[in-house]
């Protein structure tokens, strides 16, 4: 339903992404994977706050009326448009989201293609009543059945002869309409950085170097001695990208966020007791590790497994919810080989959930065991004896049409085939393998022939 264009974007010249339940980014060092996961993130956060126009709205501010209904198909008809002026202003502010100069972003342009009609269908799958009360002049109620783009939209307790009041209940109303529109669209987005394992160490470190410059940033207004101030700041802040941003301000709201598991809770677990063997606990702004003996372990002392997946752990016990939005740069990341495909079965899991995972990769591993779970969604004899052997579950099993792999190589970004009986034909993993092995294969032979030659 979303796809993603990138021109121009670090050593991305052209290509395209679809995203879907699950997307696959693949290719070598250096090709632009992580350029193009945040700039997904970072076109995500600006139209989570999209504000859609609903012309009836208007007419409400303008007439005695405490009910109209709105027809969404004709502010989706608009959408194209709205979208096309967000990817405008986005792009020419790509510099902000990588916090680099404006020059080297200078000629780059993301676009965002949204398939319309298959939207309507989502949303005419979708139905609410919900009311919000604002302070203490009345209330704005919204009601939409399933099978229909309609939705009522009722004013009550707002004061009609009251013109500021009749502005407020148009300018409420396309604010939260757009929420529940969008939402179903362009929901909430977490991205998990490489940096992730740093970061989940250092994070208080990090806050106490920025605060005590913070300060003596206050200091220098306070003095007009700016200009020192300024040189401090950039001789000793590095400038973060958003994502990175973003990642650290999580850490900083951890105990904020711990208040409700959710409804993904049971895969976080799973990872838990399958690829950690323990547990996470956060307390006084601290992350400890409690292992299967039930001691409690700084996270700092823990192994580099533990530190990589606490993010995601949190992420999906608390955070996760259905229709969001998940984007790991490198969800392999200090994984044996077996905890690899673990995890590679814990995120089509959620995928098959609802919840979109966006990952980039170096893994064969993870990627032979998305090949698995999609071949064992078309096998039809002995499937029940093969998944039981190898501990498969129906939950995790892929379908072709959730799954987008794309290869990032050469400046371009190329979809990768599923083939019904291979999986994913990922090529640029089996030419590094078959090239190991015939090495391999060589050196082997050539000291066998040694040794004959010896004897």
């Amino acid at each position: 339903m979303l796809q993603y264009r990138f021109q121009n974007l670090g050593p991305i010249e052209t290509g395209e992404v679809q995203v879907k339940n699950l997307t696959i980014l693949c290719g070598e060092n250096n090709t632009g994977k992580t350029y193009g996961t945040y700039a997904i993130y970072g076109l995500s956060k600006e139209l989570s706050h999209l504000e859609m126009e609903f012309p009836e709205l208007i007419d409400m501010q303008n007439e005695d009326v405490g009910e109209i209904q709105v027809d969404l198909e004709d502010a989706l008809d608009q959408l194209d448009t709205k979208l096309d002026t967000v990817c405008f202003e986005f792009s020419r502010n790509l510099f902000r989201l990588f916090s680099v100069k404006f020059d080297a972003f200078a000629s780059a342009d993301i676009g965002l293609q949204v398939d319309i009609e298959q939207f309507k269908n989502v949303l005419r799958e979708t139905e609410y009543n919900s009311s919000i009360h604002y302070a203490s002049f009345g209330r704005l109620q919204f009601l939409k059945k399933l099978g229909t783009l309609a939705t009522r939209v009722i004013s009550t307790g707002f004061l009609t002869e009251n013109k500021i009041q009749k502005q407020l209940v148009a300018s409420l109303g396309a604010q939260i309409l757009s929420r529940y529109v969008i939402s179903d669209l362009f929901s909430e987005t977490f991205l998990l950085p490489a940096e992730r394992s740093g970061m989940n160490l250092f994070f208080k470190e990090l806050n106490a170097s920025r605060n005590e410059l913070v300060h003596d940033l206050g200091i220098g207004l306070v003095n007009d001695d700016l200009l020192d101030v300024r040189n401090k700041l950039e001789q000793n802040i590095s400038p973060y990208a958003v994502p990175i941003s973003d990642y650290l301000q999580f850490l900083n709201r951890l105990e904020l966020y711990a208040n409700q598991e959710g409804p993904f809770v049971d895969i976080a677990r799973e990872i838990q007791t399958n690829i950690i063997k323990g547990t996470y606990e956060v307390k006084n702004q601290q992350v400890f590790y409690i292992n299967q003996d039930g001691k409690q372990i700084n996270l700092h002392v823990s192994s580099s497994t533990v530190k990589s997946l606490f993010g995601l752990v949190f992420y999906l016990t608390y955070m996760a919810k259905k229709g969001a939005y998940l984007i790991i740069d490198e969800p392999e990341l200090n994984l044996h080989p077996d905890n690899q495909r673990k995890l590679a079965r814990a995120l089509a899991k959620a995928a098959n959930r609802g919840l979109h995972v966006i990952i980039s990769t170096h893994s064969d591993y993870m990627v032979k065991e998305f090949n698995n779970l999609l071949m064992l969604s078309k096998l039809t004899k002995n499937r029940e004896e093969i998944m039981q052997k190898y501990g498969y579950t129906e939950d995790e099993l892929l379908k072709p049409t959730d799954v987008a792999p794309y290869l990032f190589i050469e400046n371009r970004i190329e979809p990768m085939l599923i083939d019904p009986n291979e999986g994913i034909i990922a090529e640029t993993f089996d030419k590094v393998i078959n090239s190991a092995n015939q090495a391999a294969d060589d050196i082997y032979y050539s000291l066998q022939e040694e040794q004959q030659d010896g004897d």
